[in-house]
């Protein structure tokens, strides 16, 4: 009777170990498919943000050319005024399409703005490299087109950096 006492007492020891050893390792193996479930969702999160980034920076070099025809556009319509002027007429002081396109070109670069500044956040030191080179052209919108080719490609380089 002592004798099938203790199987019984080690049986239930056993049971007991193998019953916690097995939880453990569960525990464990569903810790690091959680990790490995966040890591990738972090992952994708950013890669996204990085992807419309491009975008929305490749947007603003396409509106380039826009900003410097509304520029020269605001310029005769101020010397169209000057001469009403000179005419004895009373203009207003900005006509409402020349405030069109002020308002335009400020959105423009507000955007070209925002995106710069968060490039280097979202990207790594290449990027951020080549952002403060285009941050450093004279005219924010006429920049190189080396340093713009420059950007392109670190972006392209570390768009899967991690």
């Amino acid at each position: 009777m002592k004798k099938e006492v203790t199987v019984a007492i080690v049986s239930a020891v056993l049971a007991s170990v193998g019953s916690t050893i097995g939880v453990f390792i569960t525990f464990q193996l569903s810790e690091k498919a959680w990790d490995r479930q966040v890591s990738y969702d972090e992952r994708r999160i950013v890669l996204k943000h990085r992807i419309e980034l491009i975008e929305r920076f490749a947007k603003v070099i396409a509106h380039l050319d826009e900003i410097k025809k509304n520029l020269a556009l605001i310029e005769i319509d101020k010397t169209a005024r000057l001469a009403a002027l000179d005419q004895g007429k009373t203009p207003p002081i900005i006509s409402e399409f020349s405030e069109k396109l002020s308002n335009r070109n400020i959105a423009l670069e507000a955007e070209y703005s925002a995106v710069l500044s968060l490039m280097p956040i979202y990207f790594g030191p290449n990027s951020k490299e080549a952002v403060e080179k285009l941050l450093a052209s004279k005219v924010w919108y006429e920049p190189n087109e080396d340093e713009i080719n420059y950007l392109y490609e670190a972006l392209s380089n570390e768009l899967y950096w991690f």
